[in-house]
């Protein structure tokens, strides 16, 4: 790939919300994950911890995040899609409506290096120690990107999925995995995605001198 395709992948990347029933190839998802696990991290720590759910599984993802909608607040914000029951201050439902939609779900935990778990993190604060915990997600949001534009690079959409996070204490009981819950990521094959935004420069970058 050219230097000029590689910007141009990062430029042209947006979120995709609906998507069609084709399914993802095994070659193209092996792809999306490795470029995830390519990703840069602190002192080469490689906090991620990737799990896939497919079919029934991520069903029952969905299924989980319904019953408990309110375990994880959500923030008032504007939603980006045009749907009669949208509400403007809950997105899970909408978010479980991409979930399902699309072929494949990626789960992105955190394996702690630094800080040793959620648990341990809130025992080290309240007795007021330091807690490290901030390269970890760095690590985990650069891992994130990468599996985002390996998804557009391969002409696929994706999207981000906070609103997974009512599901995490089923999902870790369920799969026996120890790790925590940071981020879904829904993949497929997009029906309809935006067009490229514009780069807000001028409020958001300032040239020191």
């Amino acid at each position: 790939m050219s230097r000029d395709a590689v910007v141009q992948t990062i430029l042209t990347r947006r979120s995709a919300r609906r998507f069609s029933s084709e399914a993802v190839s095994d070659e193209d998802l092996s792809l999306i994950i490795e470029a995830g696990l390519r990703a840069p991290s602190s002192k080469n720590s490689q906090p991620w911890y990737i799990a896939v759910a497919k079919g029934e599984v991520k069903d029952q993802i969905c299924a989980w995040i319904e019953e408990n909608p309110d375990r994880v607040p959500t923030k008032p914000g504007k939603l980006l899609i045009e749907e009669p029951d949208a509400r403007p201050r809950d997105s899970t439902f909408q978010s479980v409506r991409y979930i399902r939609a699309a072929p494949v779900l990626l789960l992105l935990f955190n394996r702690a290096p630094f800080s040793g778990g959620k648990a341990r993190m809130e025992a080290d604060i309240k007795d007021g120690r330091r807690v490290s915990y901030e390269n970890e997600y760095v690590g985990i949001g650069a891992c994130l990107e990468n599996i985002l534009l390996a998804a557009h690079a391969l002409g696929l959409g994706g999207i981000a999925v906070m609103d997974i996070l009512p599901a995490a204490s089923a999902i870790k009981e369920r799969f026996g995995i120890g790790y925590d819950l940071v981020i879904g990521v829904a993949i497929g094959h997009a029906e309809k995605t935006p067009p490229p935004k514009s780069a807000d420069t001028e409020r958001f970058v300032r040239y020191l001198e």
